[in-house]
């Protein structure tokens, strides 16, 4: 590779590896080698497809593959149950130079803000409207003003929602120290201070605290962490020594990218 990479070559080859054994003949890809594909799946795959070509000099995603595309269209065309597959489907085809349906998308996401929806809802709308259509998201007043949380995941969606613009300087040193404090002695984030580490929560709060422009309290032990969830099988687990699937590959691929920012 021409360039340096935050992921070591052997980790590198392994997680292409584990990512092409889950791709279907018939397009997208699967939790298993066995299990049908799904939208989550695909995505996830495709994300950590994209982020290793981000990082190195390889091509990794699939152009051509009119499976895949057959599958997305096909996704696409359903009946849309939730912003969150919708804005999946779409990530997953933009990643891939698919054109979405943005008046769908659109449409989709004012109308579920326009409800009482839980707050995952309105992050996926917000994602759909800042990543997808590239559009400033209209937040809705009750989101702005709400001021509590419970897990990481909430806040990281709560900050996203609202968008900086909105944060005071106050909320952020708030926001920062809480995340901050969700840092294990394993180096892993739980999902509130005082909880056990996972893959996931690692994510969510480098991802959290990158947006806040600030670091963790310890990136190498953070790194440490996400290294050891690793598998024979090329993989991420959540925790150390257990089954890899391709929702916490993601999860640590992206957080030992996020991680690897403040450590060398």
């Amino acid at each position: 590779m021409a360039r340096k990479s935050c992921y070591p070559e052997s980790l590198i080859e392994k997680t292409l590896q584990f990512v092409s054994e889950r791709k279907k003949e018939t397009g997208g890809f699967g939790a298993t080698r066995l299990l049908p594909p799904t939208v989550e799946d695909t995505y996830h795959a495709l994300m950590i497809l994209l982020t290793i070509q981000e990082e190195t000099d390889i091509e990794t995603l699939p152009l051509d593959d009119n499976g895949l595309k057959s599958f997305l269209r096909e996704r696409e065309a359903e009946p849309t149950k939730n912003a969150r597959t919708l804005f999946q489907i779409a990530k997953s085809m933009i990643t891939i130079r698919m054109e979405p349906d943005q008046k769908k998308l659109k449409d989709f996401a004012l109308y579920r803000i326009s409800q009482d929806v839980p707050l995952e809802e309105i992050y996926y709308s917000a994602r759909i409207f800042n990543e997808i259509l590239q559009e400033e998201f209209p937040c809705p007043s009750h989101i702005l003003n709400l001021k509590t949380w419970r897990t990481a995941k909430d806040l990281r969606m709560l900050m996203y929602s609202k968008g900086k613009d909105s944060i005071s300087n106050k909320d952020k040193k708030t926001y920062v120290q809480w995340l901050q404090d969700c840092q294990n002695y394993d180096g892993g984030f739980g999902f509130m201070p005082g909880t056990t580490s996972y893959v996931e929560n690692t994510h969510t709060c480098l991802r959290a605290l990158e947006w806040l422009n600030s670091p963790p309290k310890d990136s190498t032990a953070a790194k440490n962490f996400i290294l050891a969830c690793r598998t024979v099988r090329g993989g991420f687990s959540r925790i150390q020594g257990a089954a890899p699937f391709l929702d916490a590959t993601w999860h640590g691929i992206i957080s030992l990218k996020l991680a690897s920012q403040y450590s060398s």
